[in-house]
């Protein structure tokens, strides 16, 4: 189960970075 949370943070972390750096620019 913190398998799986982990993934999920670090997915939403790389969706979060991308959405930043695609709003920003």
């Amino acid at each position: 189960m913190r398998s799986i949370i982990d993934i999920i943070i670090c997915n939403y972390g790389k969706i979060i970075q991308a959405w930043q750096d695609t709003f920003y620019k």
